[in-house]
């Protein structure tokens, strides 16, 4: 149930993380995985020629605790909440 929390803040699921925290057994500080995705841009500047910009988007494995996630996303009412 602890990691269902975790899954519903990082996919952006505020009504089904609400409730999870009104189950007891939940743990807030529970550390969970999941995929973050960063994006990394390069500019390549060339003399005569237009600059070029390149993107690339990569996926990692990572630890974190439902907290994170909502500070991370700007999620301010669940936050609010993870933190009562």
């Amino acid at each position: 149930m602890s990691q269902r929390l975790v899954d519903a803040v990082h996919n952006g699921e505020t009504d089904i993380a609400i409730e999870c925290l009104l189950n007891p057994s939940v743990d807030v500080n529970f550390i969970g995985t999941v995929l973050l995705k960063s994006k990394t841009t390069e500019i390549e500047l060339q003399d005569e020629l237009p600059h070029r910009v390149n993107s690339v988007y990569e996926e990692f494995k990572t630890d974190v605790t439902a907290l994170f996630l909502a500070a991370h996303s700007g999620n301010l009412s669940l936050l609010r909440k993870l933190l009562c």
